[in-house]
Protein backbone atom coordinates (compact mmCIF):
# COMPACT_ATOMS: atom_id res chain seq x y z
CA UNK A 1 0.00 0.00 0.00
CA UNK A 2 1.44 3.40 -1.11
CA UNK A 3 0.16 6.61 0.53
CA UNK A 4 1.66 10.21 -0.51
CA UNK A 5 2.01 12.93 2.28
CA UNK A 6 2.77 16.49 2.45
CA UNK A 7 5.16 15.91 5.93
CA UNK A 8 5.92 12.47 7.38
CA UNK A 9 6.68 12.41 11.30
CA UNK A 10 8.24 9.47 12.72
CA UNK A 11 7.78 9.43 16.44
CA UNK A 12 4.58 10.84 18.50
CA UNK A 13 6.35 11.42 21.27
CA UNK A 14 5.82 15.57 22.40
CA UNK A 15 8.11 16.39 19.87
CA UNK A 16 6.75 14.30 16.79
CA UNK A 17 3.56 15.36 18.32
CA UNK A 18 4.11 19.01 18.35
CA UNK A 19 5.68 18.66 14.58
CA UNK A 20 2.57 17.10 13.32
CA UNK A 21 0.48 19.62 14.53
CA UNK A 22 2.14 22.55 13.37
CA UNK A 23 2.08 21.15 10.07
CA UNK A 24 -1.70 19.77 10.21
CA UNK A 25 -2.83 23.44 11.49
CA UNK A 26 -1.08 24.86 7.83
CA UNK A 27 -3.44 22.39 5.98
CA UNK A 28 -0.90 20.40 4.84
CA UNK A 29 -1.52 16.47 4.57
CA UNK A 30 0.53 15.23 7.45
CA UNK A 31 1.39 11.41 8.64
CA UNK A 32 2.47 10.78 11.80
CA UNK A 33 3.93 7.22 12.74
CA UNK A 34 4.76 5.36 16.08
CA UNK A 35 6.37 1.96 16.83
CA UNK A 36 4.75 1.89 19.87
CA UNK A 37 1.05 0.66 20.17
CA UNK A 38 0.28 2.68 22.79
CA UNK A 39 1.33 6.26 23.11
CA UNK A 40 3.42 7.44 25.68
CA UNK A 41 4.21 3.47 27.00
CA UNK A 42 6.07 2.53 28.44
CA UNK A 43 7.11 5.69 30.90
CA UNK A 44 10.91 6.16 30.66
CA UNK A 45 11.79 8.97 32.67
CA UNK A 46 11.05 10.71 35.70
CA UNK A 47 8.27 12.59 34.70
CA UNK A 48 8.92 15.97 35.79
CA UNK A 49 8.40 19.16 34.15
CA UNK A 50 9.37 22.57 34.46
CA UNK A 51 6.47 24.87 35.31
CA UNK A 52 7.71 28.47 33.83
CA UNK A 53 8.36 27.26 30.06
CA UNK A 54 5.13 25.70 29.41
CA UNK A 55 3.95 29.10 29.85
CA UNK A 56 6.75 30.79 28.26
CA UNK A 57 5.87 29.37 25.28
CA UNK A 58 2.17 28.38 25.13
CA UNK A 59 2.07 24.66 25.53
CA UNK A 60 -0.67 23.31 27.20
CA UNK A 61 0.04 20.74 29.60
CA UNK A 62 -3.64 19.24 30.23
CA UNK A 63 -4.80 19.01 33.49
CA UNK A 64 -5.43 15.09 33.67
CA UNK A 65 -1.50 14.65 32.66
CA UNK A 66 -0.59 16.91 35.73
CA UNK A 67 -0.19 14.88 39.08
CA UNK A 68 1.21 17.77 41.64
CA UNK A 69 3.10 20.94 41.71
CA UNK A 70 6.46 21.42 43.27
CA UNK A 71 7.25 24.10 45.33
CA UNK A 72 11.05 23.79 44.13
CA UNK A 73 14.17 21.85 44.76
CA UNK A 74 16.69 19.96 47.01
CA UNK A 75 20.08 19.41 46.25
CA UNK A 76 21.92 16.44 48.69
CA UNK A 77 25.44 16.50 48.20
CA UNK A 78 27.41 13.46 49.95
CA UNK A 79 24.38 13.34 52.45
CA UNK A 80 26.29 16.43 53.92
CA UNK A 81 25.09 19.40 52.50
CA UNK A 82 21.62 20.63 51.33
CA UNK A 83 20.55 23.57 49.12
CA UNK A 84 17.25 24.41 49.21
CA UNK A 85 16.17 26.11 45.35
CA UNK A 86 12.65 27.59 45.22
CA UNK A 87 13.42 30.08 42.43
CA UNK A 88 10.54 29.90 39.29
CA UNK A 89 13.31 27.48 37.28
CA UNK A 90 13.16 24.85 39.96
CA UNK A 91 9.53 24.92 40.67
CA UNK A 92 8.25 22.09 38.42
CA UNK A 93 5.28 19.05 38.57
CA UNK A 94 4.96 15.89 38.14
CA UNK A 95 2.89 14.43 34.99
CA UNK A 96 1.75 11.03 33.77
CA UNK A 97 4.03 10.69 30.84
CA UNK A 98 1.36 8.38 29.33
CA UNK A 99 -1.43 11.05 29.36
CA UNK A 100 0.57 13.91 28.49
CA UNK A 101 2.05 12.44 25.69
CA UNK A 102 -1.60 11.19 24.45
CA UNK A 103 -2.77 14.69 25.02
CA UNK A 104 -0.21 16.08 22.82
CA UNK A 105 -0.71 13.04 19.52
CA UNK A 106 -4.39 13.80 20.33
CA UNK A 107 -4.34 17.79 19.72
CA UNK A 108 -2.31 17.09 16.46
CA UNK A 109 -5.11 15.27 15.25
CA UNK A 110 -7.54 17.11 16.17
CA UNK A 111 -5.58 19.82 13.92
CA UNK A 112 -5.87 17.30 10.74
CA UNK A 113 -2.87 14.94 11.62
CA UNK A 114 -3.28 11.08 10.08
CA UNK A 115 -1.71 9.68 13.43
CA UNK A 116 -1.01 5.68 12.82
CA UNK A 117 0.36 3.40 16.10
CA UNK A 118 2.29 0.44 16.39
CA UNK A 119 3.99 1.22 12.81
CA UNK A 120 7.60 0.78 12.88
CA UNK A 121 9.63 2.76 10.23
CA UNK A 122 11.73 0.04 8.69
CA UNK A 123 13.66 1.47 5.79
CA UNK A 124 13.95 4.35 3.19
CA UNK A 125 14.89 5.33 -0.62
CA UNK A 126 17.63 8.28 0.03
CA UNK A 127 18.88 9.77 -2.61
CA UNK A 128 21.94 12.31 -2.42
CA UNK A 129 20.26 13.01 1.28
CA UNK A 130 16.69 13.14 0.05
CA UNK A 131 14.28 10.69 1.86
CA UNK A 132 12.07 9.95 -1.11
CA UNK A 133 10.26 6.90 0.16
CA UNK A 134 9.96 5.63 3.68
CA UNK A 135 8.82 1.63 4.10
CA UNK A 136 6.86 0.96 7.45
CA UNK A 137 5.76 -2.11 8.90
CA UNK A 138 2.07 -2.15 10.49
CA UNK A 139 0.61 -4.82 11.52
CA UNK A 140 2.08 -7.85 9.26
CA UNK A 141 2.41 -5.22 6.33
CA UNK A 142 4.25 -2.69 4.94
CA UNK A 143 3.35 0.63 3.89
CA UNK A 144 5.56 2.82 1.50
CA UNK A 145 4.71 6.67 2.44
CA UNK A 146 6.19 8.88 -0.16
CA UNK A 147 6.74 12.37 1.80
CA UNK A 148 7.90 15.76 0.73
CA UNK A 149 8.96 16.67 4.11
CA UNK A 150 10.40 14.15 6.94
CA UNK A 151 10.29 15.27 10.33
CA UNK A 152 12.24 12.47 12.50
CA UNK A 153 11.56 12.30 15.88
CA UNK A 154 12.38 8.88 16.52
CA UNK A 155 14.38 9.14 19.83
CA UNK A 156 18.07 8.99 21.39
CA UNK A 157 18.68 5.48 18.80
CA UNK A 158 17.29 7.41 16.10
CA UNK A 159 17.14 5.02 12.79
CA UNK A 160 16.67 8.07 10.46
CA UNK A 161 19.81 9.50 11.71
CA UNK A 162 21.55 6.10 11.14
CA UNK A 163 20.47 5.91 7.39
CA UNK A 164 21.35 9.11 6.51
CA UNK A 165 24.58 9.16 8.24
CA UNK A 166 24.38 11.70 11.07
CA UNK A 167 26.53 11.19 13.76
CA UNK A 168 25.27 9.00 16.49
CA UNK A 169 25.18 10.04 20.15
CA UNK A 170 28.42 8.80 22.23
CA UNK A 171 28.34 7.06 25.44
CA UNK A 172 29.08 10.27 27.48
CA UNK A 173 26.35 12.01 26.04
CA UNK A 174 23.86 9.58 26.50
CA UNK A 175 22.05 9.18 30.23
CA UNK A 176 20.84 5.96 31.20
CA UNK A 177 17.38 5.71 34.31
CA UNK A 178 16.60 3.08 36.40
CA UNK A 179 13.56 3.93 38.00
CA UNK A 180 10.32 3.02 39.85
CA UNK A 181 7.19 4.57 40.74
CA UNK A 182 6.51 3.83 44.46
CA UNK A 183 3.48 4.22 46.74
CA UNK A 184 3.35 4.52 50.49
CA UNK A 185 6.80 6.39 50.43
CA UNK A 186 7.27 8.53 53.68
CA UNK A 187 8.62 11.51 52.14
CA UNK A 188 10.61 14.04 53.53
CA UNK A 189 9.75 16.85 51.20
CA UNK A 190 6.33 15.74 50.02
CA UNK A 191 6.09 19.05 47.69
CA UNK A 192 9.78 18.88 46.44
CA UNK A 193 11.89 17.43 43.94
CA UNK A 194 14.77 15.75 45.57
CA UNK A 195 18.31 15.28 43.97
CA UNK A 196 21.57 13.45 45.17
CA UNK A 197 24.90 14.32 43.84
CA UNK A 198 27.71 11.84 45.33
CA UNK A 199 29.88 9.08 44.65
CA UNK A 200 26.92 6.34 45.23
CA UNK A 201 25.11 7.89 41.90
CA UNK A 202 28.88 8.53 40.00
CA UNK A 203 28.17 10.61 37.04
CA UNK A 204 24.73 11.53 37.27
CA UNK A 205 21.90 11.92 40.25
CA UNK A 206 19.62 10.24 41.86
CA UNK A 207 16.15 11.58 42.36
CA UNK A 208 12.82 11.66 44.24
CA UNK A 209 10.24 13.10 42.31
CA UNK A 210 6.70 13.23 44.05
CA UNK A 211 3.26 12.66 42.16
CA UNK A 212 1.34 12.47 45.46
CA UNK A 213 1.68 12.86 49.14
CA UNK A 214 2.41 9.36 49.43
CA UNK A 215 3.78 8.55 46.12
CA UNK A 216 6.93 9.25 43.70
CA UNK A 217 9.20 8.39 41.63
CA UNK A 218 12.19 7.09 42.46
CA UNK A 219 15.47 7.05 40.24
CA UNK A 220 18.85 7.03 39.75
CA UNK A 221 20.17 8.00 36.27
CA UNK A 222 23.98 8.08 35.09
CA UNK A 223 25.92 9.47 32.32
CA UNK A 224 28.38 7.14 30.18
CA UNK A 225 27.22 3.46 30.45
CA UNK A 226 26.09 0.59 28.77
CA UNK A 227 23.74 -1.03 30.68
CA UNK A 228 21.17 0.20 33.17
CA UNK A 229 22.44 0.39 36.91
CA UNK A 230 19.87 -1.71 38.67
CA UNK A 231 22.26 -2.81 40.96
CA UNK A 232 23.83 0.57 42.12
CA UNK A 233 20.13 2.11 42.30
CA UNK A 234 18.80 -1.11 44.51
CA UNK A 235 21.89 0.00 46.72
CA UNK A 236 20.44 3.53 46.66
CA UNK A 237 17.36 2.43 47.55
CA UNK A 238 17.90 0.71 50.38
CA UNK A 239 20.63 1.56 51.81
CA UNK A 240 21.05 5.62 51.31
CA UNK A 241 20.44 7.11 54.62
CA UNK A 242 18.33 9.97 53.17
CA UNK A 243 16.30 7.58 50.86
CA UNK A 244 16.15 4.92 52.24
CA UNK A 245 14.42 5.81 55.63
CA UNK A 246 11.70 7.64 52.97
CA UNK A 247 11.09 4.06 50.71
CA UNK A 248 11.46 1.34 53.02
CA UNK A 249 7.68 0.38 53.22
CA UNK A 250 7.22 2.11 50.01
CA UNK A 251 5.92 -0.52 47.11
CA UNK A 252 6.57 -0.67 43.23
CA UNK A 253 3.80 -0.12 41.38
CA UNK A 254 5.53 0.46 37.69
CA UNK A 255 9.17 -0.01 36.30
CA UNK A 256 10.36 2.98 34.63
CA UNK A 257 13.71 2.84 32.76
CA UNK A 258 15.22 4.39 29.48
CA UNK A 259 17.49 6.83 28.16
CA UNK A 260 18.01 10.27 27.01
CA UNK A 261 20.63 12.21 25.23
CA UNK A 262 22.34 14.51 27.58
CA UNK A 263 24.66 16.27 25.15
CA UNK A 264 22.77 19.80 23.66
CA UNK A 265 21.07 20.25 20.71
CA UNK A 266 23.41 18.65 18.02
CA UNK A 267 24.97 20.30 14.70
CA UNK A 268 23.01 19.57 11.43
CA UNK A 269 19.30 19.31 12.67
CA UNK A 270 18.41 19.22 9.09
CA UNK A 271 19.80 16.80 6.34
CA UNK A 272 18.67 17.13 3.08
CA UNK A 273 14.58 17.38 3.54
CA UNK A 274 14.74 15.91 6.85
CA UNK A 275 14.29 17.64 10.17
CA UNK A 276 15.35 16.02 13.77
CA UNK A 277 13.78 16.85 16.61
CA UNK A 278 13.45 15.65 20.21
CA UNK A 279 15.43 13.24 21.63
CA UNK A 280 17.15 12.71 18.09
CA UNK A 281 18.87 16.17 17.90
CA UNK A 282 19.30 16.37 21.71
CA UNK A 283 16.91 19.03 22.15
CA UNK A 284 16.21 18.78 25.83
CA UNK A 285 17.97 20.94 29.20
CA UNK A 286 20.92 19.13 29.16
CA UNK A 287 22.51 19.44 32.68
CA UNK A 288 18.80 17.82 34.03
CA UNK A 289 17.38 15.75 30.89
CA UNK A 290 14.33 17.45 30.75
CA UNK A 291 12.81 16.97 27.45
CA UNK A 292 9.10 16.77 27.04
CA UNK A 293 8.26 20.33 26.90
CA UNK A 294 11.27 21.83 24.63
CA UNK A 295 11.24 18.74 21.85
CA UNK A 296 7.28 19.48 21.76
CA UNK A 297 8.57 23.44 21.42
CA UNK A 298 11.10 22.25 18.44
CA UNK A 299 8.69 19.81 17.38
CA UNK A 300 6.33 22.95 16.50
CA UNK A 301 9.03 24.52 15.15
CA UNK A 302 9.81 22.23 13.00
CA UNK A 303 6.20 21.91 11.78
CA UNK A 304 5.63 25.28 10.52
CA UNK A 305 9.31 25.33 8.65
CA UNK A 306 8.78 21.88 6.70
CA UNK A 307 4.91 23.88 5.83
CA UNK A 308 6.67 27.09 4.75
CA UNK A 309 9.07 24.99 2.43
CA UNK A 310 6.12 23.40 1.18
CA UNK A 311 3.51 25.76 0.61
CA UNK A 312 6.64 28.08 -0.84
CA UNK A 313 7.86 25.48 -2.85
CA UNK A 314 11.44 26.57 -1.72
CA UNK A 315 13.04 23.21 0.07
CA UNK A 316 15.95 25.87 0.86
CA UNK A 317 13.36 27.13 3.69
CA UNK A 318 14.40 24.28 5.86
CA UNK A 319 17.49 25.64 6.52
CA UNK A 320 15.66 28.00 8.85
CA UNK A 321 15.05 25.67 11.27
CA UNK A 322 18.17 25.97 13.64
CA UNK A 323 18.34 29.45 12.97
CA UNK A 324 14.27 29.81 13.96
CA UNK A 325 15.43 27.77 16.98
CA UNK A 326 18.49 29.82 17.99
CA UNK A 327 16.50 32.81 18.24
CA UNK A 328 13.97 31.67 20.43
CA UNK A 329 14.58 28.61 22.87
CA UNK A 330 18.16 28.92 21.97
CA UNK A 331 19.58 30.98 24.55
CA UNK A 332 18.25 28.26 27.56
CA UNK A 333 19.83 25.73 25.64
CA UNK A 334 23.06 27.00 25.38
CA UNK A 335 22.39 28.14 29.15
CA UNK A 336 21.93 24.55 30.00
CA UNK A 337 24.88 23.59 27.82
CA UNK A 338 27.52 25.75 29.71
CA UNK A 339 25.81 24.24 33.07
CA UNK A 340 26.23 20.76 31.90
CA UNK A 341 30.05 21.30 30.15
CA UNK A 342 30.98 22.86 33.40
CA UNK A 343 29.42 19.80 35.74
CA UNK A 344 31.50 17.41 33.48
CA UNK A 345 34.62 19.70 33.74
CA UNK A 346 34.27 19.05 37.52
CA UNK A 347 33.26 15.81 37.99
CA UNK A 348 36.31 14.39 35.62
CA UNK A 349 38.82 16.96 37.53
CA UNK A 350 41.11 15.48 39.48
CA UNK A 351 39.78 16.99 42.86
CA UNK A 352 38.58 14.95 45.54
CA UNK A 353 35.45 12.89 45.08
CA UNK A 354 33.06 14.78 47.70
CA UNK A 355 33.96 18.24 46.47
CA UNK A 356 33.66 17.15 43.09
CA UNK A 357 30.21 16.24 44.20
CA UNK A 358 29.33 19.01 45.99
CA UNK A 359 30.90 21.90 43.29
CA UNK A 360 28.70 20.20 40.91
CA UNK A 361 25.41 19.85 43.09
CA UNK A 362 25.65 23.38 43.28
CA UNK A 363 26.29 24.03 39.84
CA UNK A 364 22.89 21.95 39.05
CA UNK A 365 21.27 24.01 41.05
CA UNK A 366 21.97 27.00 39.25
CA UNK A 367 22.55 29.44 42.14
CA UNK A 368 26.30 29.51 41.06
CA UNK A 369 26.31 30.83 37.55
CA UNK A 370 28.95 28.74 35.51
CA UNK A 371 30.34 32.06 33.94
CA UNK A 372 31.41 32.76 37.68
CA UNK A 373 34.77 31.34 37.04
CA UNK A 374 36.67 32.61 39.94
CA UNK A 375 34.35 31.98 42.88
CA UNK A 376 34.03 28.37 41.34
CA UNK A 377 37.74 27.94 41.32
CA UNK A 378 37.90 29.60 44.90
CA UNK A 379 35.71 26.60 45.85
CA UNK A 380 38.20 24.36 44.75
CA UNK A 381 40.52 25.52 47.49
CA UNK A 382 38.32 26.02 50.70
CA UNK A 383 36.58 23.53 52.90
CA UNK A 384 33.06 23.01 52.83
CA UNK A 385 31.94 25.49 55.58
CA UNK A 386 33.70 28.26 53.62
CA UNK A 387 32.04 27.11 50.61
CA UNK A 388 28.47 27.13 52.31
CA UNK A 389 29.34 30.74 53.83
CA UNK A 390 30.25 32.50 50.77
CA UNK A 391 27.18 30.41 48.64
CA UNK A 392 25.12 32.06 51.40
CA UNK A 393 26.46 35.17 50.78
CA UNK A 394 25.82 35.25 47.44
CA UNK A 395 22.13 34.11 47.54
CA UNK A 396 21.49 37.19 49.42
CA UNK A 397 23.30 39.18 47.74
CA UNK A 398 21.27 37.76 44.44
CA UNK A 399 17.60 38.09 46.79
CA UNK A 400 17.50 34.64 46.20
CA UNK A 401 14.54 32.28 47.44
CA UNK A 402 16.98 29.65 47.88
CA UNK A 403 19.05 28.67 50.91
CA UNK A 404 22.29 26.05 51.69
CA UNK A 405 22.97 24.19 55.24
CA UNK A 406 24.81 21.69 56.51
CA UNK A 407 22.50 18.34 56.51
Amino acid sequence: MKLECDVLVVGAGPGGSGAAKAAAEQGLKTICIDKKPVIGMPVECGEAVGQSLPKEFNINIAPEAISMKHDGTVFYANQKVKIDNCTDVWKSMSVNRHLLDKSFASEAVKSGAKLIVDAEFIDAEVDNGQVLSLTVSHRNNNLIVIPKVVVAADGVKSKMAELLGRRSFKDIEIGTVAGYEMVNVDLAEPTKIQMFFEDMCGMGYGYIIPKSKNSANIGLGSLGIKQTPWKVFDEFLEEHPIVAPQAKNASIIEVKTGQAPISGPLSAPVIGNTLFVGDAAGQNLSHVGEGAVPSQICGRIAGSVAAESIKSNNSSHLNEYPTIIKETIGPLFNHCDRVREKIIEIWTSSLPTEKRYLIGSILVSEIIPPELTKLLSNFEKIDDDKIIEEVSEFIKSQKLEADINKV
